[in-house]
């Protein structure tokens, strides 16, 4: 398992790398500029995702020289979503984003959510601060999803920053 807390990336047992702070602040801003590009335009992670799929044996992701990872759909989940963004269609108009909305356990809600807007979205403090919170309190202890070891879900944290 690797799971990130402060400034720190883990592996099951020990530290593995020790970010600078402008290191974990750049690869943070490179994640994000990742995901507002596929925001705009949803086919260009297909090529890249279907590279991955040969790499997969079931739920083991396994990289020529890196450590093998172990995750919990495998293979399955990552055709799923080239599926999805090959089927995707990028927004032709600005749309603003959804309002936030709690899932109710509906945990195949995000598959009839469209890719909506070409403009692109920009980080917050506040939701910055929401998402570490989450990582502090699951990471160390191997809690997958969206539900906190304190039983806050999303909203919950967002909502401790401000409203978005």
């Amino acid at each position: 398992m690797v799971y990130a807390d402060d400034f720190t990336i883990y592996d099951s047992s020990d530290a593995v790398k020790k970010l600078t702070e402008k290191e974990y602040l750049a690869l943070d801003a490179e994640i994000f500029s990742e995901l507002n590009k596929v925001r705009a335009d949803p086919k260009s992670l297909v090529d890249a995702l279907k590279a991955m799929v040969p790499l997969y044996t079931d739920k083991i992701f396994k990289e020529d020289g890196k450590v093998s990872i172990e995750t919990k759909e495998g293979k399955a989940a990552v055709e799923e979503a080239i599926k999805y963004l090959e089927s995707a269609t990028e927004a032709k108009k600005e749309v603003p984003p959804p309002k936030l909305r709690r899932l109710d356990g509906d945990t195949d809600a995000w598959k009839t959510a469209p890719i909506i807007g070409t403009k692109a979205y920009t980080l917050t403090d506040g939701l910055t601060s929401a998402c570490k919170d989450h990582v502090k309190d699951t990471g160390p202890f191997g809690i997958r999803g969206n539900i906190g070891k304190d039983n806050s879900d999303p909203i919950t944290r967002i909502q401790r920053y401000g409203q978005f």
